[in-house]
């Protein structure tokens, strides 16, 4: 599991945590989940929240998650 922060002019921006779930049924399936996008209400509209699933989509990625 990760989490990655965003920031802007030294304040938080938002938020995502990432989850990377084997299937115990099938070896070496995994699938990712993003419990949690979050961002602050100065950030709104700006593409705080699509950097953010972008970079976790990424990360989930590059584990070869399904």
């Amino acid at each position: 599991d990760v989490c990655f922060v965003a920031e802007t002019d030294g304040r938080i921006a938002g938020l995502t945590s990432v989850q990377l779930v084997q299937v115990a049924v099938t070896p070496g399936l995994s699938y990712g989940v993003l419990p949690l996008v979050a961002v602050s209400d100065h950030a709104r509209g700006q593409g705080v929240g699509r950097s953010l699933v972008g970079r976790a989509i990424n990360w989930l990625q590059e584990r070869a998650a399904a």
